[in-house]
């Protein structure tokens, strides 16, 4: 069985003739569909070629993490180095990861106390405004420089009400 990409010529062929265009991709999964030709930049929403430098971090890892950290994002939000040197601060390059990453902060939503003592989590605060997104409070996956994002067309939680 052949797999199609969004213009419906054979994924293969398309890898095999370097064609594969990391910007078409606007979420988390199509793009890490596509890994090691691309991966989502969590930092700012966007698929991205993935660099050498990714690969190769992740090549050498006997069990694939979910999030690979850029070494500065990790140092200010973790501490300690781990990571890889790139100017994006998290790295997802599995489909399945995605909705894991996603998901794993999303079971300790009911309070921003119980949200921001779990690592990587940070609870959000938005009130509804004339034109806006409703109002909401959601623990949300991220690092010290705010949500990591999973789709291209959401607006980030802003860092003014983000905690954690």
């Amino acid at each position: 069985r052949e797999l199609y990409s969004d213009d419906a010529r054979p994924r293969r062929q398309q890898w095999q003739s370097g064609e594969v265009n990391c910007s078409l991709r606007t979420t988390c999964m199509t793009c890490a569909a596509v890994w090691p030709y691309c991966a989502w930049c969590g930092s700012v929403g966007a698929c991205m070629k993935s660099p050498s430098e990714l690969q190769e971090y992740v090549n050498e890892k006997a069990q694939w993490p979910h999030v690979v950290f850029g070494q500065d994002e990790y140092r200010r939000t973790f501490g300690g180095v781990e990571g890889i040197s790139t100017s994006c601060g998290s790295w997802i390059f599995s489909p399945s990861s995605c909705s894991i990453v996603k998901d794993y902060c999303t079971r300790f939503s009911y309070t921003c106390m119980s949200c921001n003592r779990i690592s990587g989590c940070g609870y959000c605060h938005t009130s509804a405004q004339p034109g806006t997104y409703p109002s909401q409070n959601l623990c949300v996956a991220g690092t010290h420089s705010g949500e990591i994002l999973f789709d291209a067309s959401t607006p980030p939680c802003s860092r003014s009400n983000l905690s954690g």
